[in-house]
């Protein structure tokens, strides 16, 4: 199993490139392969303080789209998360201040739900908590 957990700012001009971020994941991983998931956190609500950052997002849901990879998406929030891989159970673990701070007997979903402006969740994909 393979793992690519990048960040990409939208603030630094370097991304503003979106085809050399896609060519550097196309360099990383086998898009064609159909095993691969993606999973997409971000877009910051504050269109002041990061107006590409919403744009962005929309650009790699197209690409996930496109390129027909099965993808789940936690988008907005005005928080940032913390993200951790563990390849010994395939899984993710997202957390915030919001989500550390609610209640634990608070469903999973109806969390993010508070937590995201969007969620979407993959058939592939499960919240748990």
């Amino acid at each position: 199993m393979k793992v690519l957990l990048i960040h990409i700012c939208p603030t630094n001009p370097q991304n503003s490139n979106f085809k050399s971020i896609t060519d550097f994941i196309k360099q990383k991983l086998d898009i064609t392969n159909t095993n691969l998931q993606g999973v997409l956190i971000g877009a910051k609500k504050n269109l002041r303080e990061s107006p590409d950052s919403d744009t962005l997002f929309e650009k790699f849901v197209q690409f996930f789209r496109t390129n027909k990879i099965p993808f789940s998406q936690l988008k907005g929030g005005s928080l940032a998360n913390d993200v951790a891989y563990f390849s010994s159970k395939d899984e993710w673990v997202i957390s915030n201040s919001n989500i550390t701070g609610v209640s634990v007997h608070e469903p999973p979903l109806k969390l993010f739900n508070k937590v995201f402006d969007k969620v979407e969740l993959s058939d592939l994909d499960d919240i748990i908590g």
